[in-house]
This record gives structure tokens, C-alpha cells and sequence, in this order.
């Protein structure tokens, strides 16, 4: 959009494509350019899907739930790849050379990671997304436009102009000297590790709801280091005590706003309050959307009550 292309973005983020599809049968105006976000639900079932750009951020441990095993989950996503040729491109973390060679990739292969060049920084020396994985994201963004004719400035101007979108490492407010982050779309364990890597202060981490699958023990280091108490609510109590239990102090409670106005009392300034469940949310909530907007409503409540005067 920065470049001044029209843009439909859709897919598991929202929108889906047949609503552009149905929406240009009525008589919109054509997208040049269609981005589209595409889960493994999606992408298991579908074979005649051949972008000419196709980005792969990472694969980590994810809706065990519902796929039998990784191998059937890594095959759904590496489907993406799956009809594309050597005039097309497909953007991938570096360090997934195995992983290309195994899917036999036909694409044209660009490799993407965190940016470590003053060159790249400076690229994107005007994000406000919190930690270095958004580095990544932009990285990553930046290469797949770069093949629509995207240039750096105007890349430059999109990173800098990007508002970050809600419920993603999102700044709530301040209350104290603490600082309240709402990341309810943080729902697998791969998204925790990355959550607690974007801070350095004390974390206060609440976590909790219906949990997916993932290696919750292998972020022990982490929270040992990172985390000064993890308040678990809802469901999937027994996989998180039974991963820190002896690590980080760790209590329990039914509901979110029990946990997080237990964490409010123990916060001292410069810590941070950390909604990052790596579960779904279908425990108490609709989606991961109204997880966040209940946390949202919490710090709110929290904050008024402690502006009221006292009589």
C-alpha cells in the first residue's frame, strides 16, 4: 500500500478470500496485489493454491489438538510450497535448507532471519512492534514486497507508519511504573518463548486457558530467568504446574481477572504484567480476541478504582 498498490489482505487473519472473490463479482475494483494469511487447517485440503510469493516465518510444535502428529502438521503447511515453480518465490527462516530439500521446493529460495546490519536497521529503525522477532516479521515482509517492485523507502515508510495491531505484545497502559501487555494471541508454546524474549524486566506472566500441545519444559531456562511469578487461571493447570512447578513460584485461580489482580498486588515498578497464555482461549472465551479485550477491561478497572478519591 505504501508503494500505491491496491492491496486485499485476508485469510486466517479475518477476511476470507471468497469475500474479495463475491465483493469483485459485484464490481470492485481489482486488488493488484492479494496477501493472504493461511492456516494448516487451510492448507491441508488445498491443491490448487500456487502463490508467487510464499513466506515462511517458522514451525514450532501447534494445534496437536486437532493434527495427528508434527509430521502431519509440517506437511500441511509445507503444502504452501507445493505448486509453485522456479518463477515464483518462496521466503524462508534460514536454517530450513533441510526442511526445503525434503518438499523438494521448486521455487526460487530467499532466505530471511532477524536483521543484524546497520543497513537493515536502519531499514526499520522506525518499527514500534516490541522484540526482535518483529525485526524478523519486517525482514520477511520487506523481501516478499521487494518482488512486487516495493522499494526501500517505501518500506521504510510502512514499517515506521505500522500501528501494532491489537492483542500482539500489545501496550495496554501503566499503572505504578508496571506495564501492562496484552498478547492473547500468544496461544502456542513457541509464542510464550518469543513473548518473554521481548523484555527485559521482571516479568509477572499470567498463562492458562486450553492448551494446544508444545514442550512447555524446555522453557524452563527462560522463565527461570525471565519470570518472577506465573499466575495460571482457567483450564490446563496441571501441564503448566507439572512444566514449572519448583522453577518460578506459580499459583493458580478460576478466572483471568483473579489472576491478574493477584499479580497487580506484587508488581513493583519496572516489572511488567504479562498476558501470554500459550493456550486458545476456548476454555472462557470466544476467541483470543475477547481474552484480550477482558484483559483490557481489567487494567481498566483496576486503574479507575485507583483514581477514585477516598472518602
Amino acid at each position: 500500500e505504501a508503494q500505491g498498490f491496491r492491496v486485499f489482505t485476508g485469510g486466517n487473519i479475518g477476511t476470507p478470500l471468497s469475500t474479495y472473490i463475491l465483493e469483485r463479482r459485484a464490481g470492485s475494483p481489482k486488488a493488484d496485489i492479494v496477501v493472504l494469511e493461511l492456516s494448516s487447517f487451510q492448507l491441508q485440503t488445498c491443491s490448487t493454491l500456487r502463490p508467487h510469493v510464499a513466506v515462511l516465518m517458522n514451525i514450532s510444535e501447534n494445534h496437536l489438538d486437532y493434527h495427528k502428529d508434527m509430521e502431519e502438521y509440517v506437511s500441511a503447511k509445507m503444502r504452501l510450497f507445493a505448486r509453485q515453480g522456479p518463477e515464483d518465490v518462496a521466503v524462508l527462516h534460514r536454517g530450513m535448507d533441510e526442511l526445503a530439500a525434503h518438499y523438494k521446493l521448486k521455487a526460487r529460495i530467499v532466505w530471511h532471519d532477524t536483521p543484524t546490519s546497520r543497513e537493515d536497521l536502519a531499514r526499520f529503525s522506525g518499527i514500534r512492534l516490541l522484540g526482535p522477532h518483529n525485526l524478523a516479521n519486517a525482514q520477511a515482509a520487506w523481501l516478499a514486497c521487494r518482488e512486487f517492485g516495493v522499494t526501500e523507502q517505501a518500506a521504510a515508510r510502512a514499517t515506521a507508519g505500522f500501528r501494532p495491531l491489537e492483542h500482539r505484545l500489545e501496550r495496554v497502559g501503566e499503572r505504578n511504573g508496571v506495564l501492562f501487555v496484552n498478547d492473547s494471541k500468544c496461544t502456542t508454546v513457541e509464542a510464550l518463548r518469543v513473548a518473554l524474549n521481548a523484555f527485559d524486566g521482571a516479568i509477572l506472566l499470567l498463562a492458562g486457558g486450553k492448551f494446544k500441545g508444545g514442550d512447555l519444559a524446555a522453557l524452563r531456562p527462560l522463565l527461570k530467568e525471565k519470570v518472577r511469578h506465573l499466575a495460571l487461571y482457567g483450564a490446563s493447570r496441571d501441564h503448566f504446574e507439572q512444566a514449572f512447578s519448583g522453577i518460578v513460584p506459580v499459583s493458580w485461580d478460576e478466572t483471568l481477572e483473579q489472576a491478574m489482580r493477584r499479580l497487580n498486588d506484587q508488581a513493583r515498578p519496572g516489572d511488567v504484567v504479562l498476558l501470554a497464555p500459550a493456550t486458545s482461549s476456548f476454555d472462557q472465551y470466544e476467541n483470543y480476541r475477547r481474552r484480550g479485550e477482558d484483559f483490557k477491561r481489567i487494567f481498566a478497572s483496576m486503574t479507575s478504582a485507583c483514581a477514585e478519591p477516598r472518602a
